[in-house]
């Protein structure tokens, strides 16, 4: 029987270093950095991405398309209701895709990240990685204006992945602000601890 693909998933919400940390462990050899990959949404518009990651998100959508889910196909809704067939498909071509590379997502769906988990589709481990709400709420009206609705969400968000991850041993939580200072040993400690996992 076949491995199931190897994720690392980064828990957090957004203007919290999801996107930082997803970078630094892509400098792993061992790791492929895939970016938000579960938004499946956004293959539609694969032709206004950078030539570097065009060609892999075509294939890959390309090889989805074959198992009957097109790019037309793949709306927000849809994606988000759709049954685990679409999941273990996707899954495995993307790790195909990274020649079995272990593979870092950012993608902040935790709803369907718990949902693939839950279905044991691949082996997981999580980054929970937490910042400041007072930063997140920075970043978030240095881009977008205020909106007290921020804090509110982080905390739900929080919460929930607190729920999921409570009592896994295929865990890490890492703080945006250590990360920013000491990047080296911060990931040298993600890396040493999901490396013992798989």
């Amino acid at each position: 029987m076949p491995k199931k693909p190897r994720y690392i998933f980064i828990l957090t919400t957004g203007h919290s270093g999801g996107t930082l940390l997803n970078l630094l462990l892509g400098a792993s050899p061992a790791i492929f950095a895939a970016g938000e990959s579960l938004r499946l949404w956004t293959l539609g518009t694969i032709d206004r991405q950078s030539e570097d990651t065009r060609g892999f998100w075509g294939t890959a959508a390309e090889a989805l398309a074959t198992q009957g889910w097109t790019a037309k196909d793949l709306e927000r809704q849809r994606v988000e209701e759709a049954p685990m067939d679409l999941w273990r498909a996707w899954t495995t071509i993307i790790s195909d895709q990274a020649r079995g590379h272990i593979i870092a997502d950012k993608s902040l769906s935790f709803a369907i990240i718990r949902k693939i988990c839950e279905a044991n589709l691949v082996d997981p481990f999580f980054v929970h990685l937490i910042r400041d709400p007072r930063g997140v709420d920075y970043s978030y009206r240095r881009k977008y204006g205020r909106n007290w609705r921020t804090a509110v969400t982080w905390q739900k968000s929080h919460f929930a992945i607190e729920r999921f991850l409570r009592g896994k041993s295929n865990k890490i939580r890492l703080r945006y602000e250590d990360l920013c200072a000491f990047p080296d040993v911060q990931m040298l400690s993600v890396l040493r601890v999901a490396g013992a996992h798989f």
